[in-house]
């Protein structure tokens, strides 16, 4: 619905037979803007039903300064009914420039609501911002979750390794061992 320093790229793409991911590079092909920066990319308004649980899901690549949660910050943060901005995952210390699927995060504590989803990136200062950043492509909001996927709870912490259509038959998706993330319930 909208975004700061975010473009449709077609640098990188998860989905096959796909053209273009969501990647925040305000310098072009890079964040190195030659200060500090953030930029945000924001969902249109998800009703998430009040019957059954409901998960979020996307796939991401990042190339950024490391992998310290200190350094460039990648969040997930949701806003429920028009309110304040709640960080709910932060992404870190997970292997540069490969494809990997969120961990699936719970929105029952949204249920009968109806959210925005924020990727928020910022790089807190001007130095070592000479990276391709963060690519978002196959955001979903679901019903279901595989056996085996890692499922997060909103005030949680754990490591673990459009809304659109589900995966096409035969199609394998994984969740990657090493993945760290907190989730968390506030700003």
């Amino acid at each position: 619905s909208g975004s700061l320093g975010w473009s449709l790229s077609t640098g990188a793409n998860h989905t096959p037979g796909g053209r273009q991911s969501w990647q925040y590079a305000p310098a072009g092909s890079t964040y190195n803007t030659g200060a500090s920066n953030a930029g945000t990319l924001v969902s249109p308004p998800i009703t998430v039903p009040g019957t059954g649980v409901h998960y979020l899901r996307f796939w991401y690549q990042q190339q950024t300064e490391g992998s310290n949660p200190y350094w460039d910050q990648r969040w997930v943060q949701i806003s429920a009914n028009g309110g304040p901005w709640s960080n709910v995952l932060q992404l870190y210390d997970d292997p540069t420039g490969y494809w990997l699927r969120s961990p699936a995060i719970s929105l029952q504590a949204y249920a009968n609501q109806t959210i925005r989803v924020r990727f928020y990136f910022a790089t807190l200062d001007a130095s070592e911002n000479n990276f391709a950043g963060w690519f978002i492509d196959d955001f979903s909001v679901t019903g279901n979750v595989a056996p085996g996927v890692m499922v997060m709870s909103i005030g949680t912490s754990t490591c673990a390794t459009t809304i659109g259509p589900r995966p096409a038959p035969g199609r394998k998706e994984a969740l990657v061992a090493g993945i760290c993330g907190q989730v968390d319930g506030s700003i």
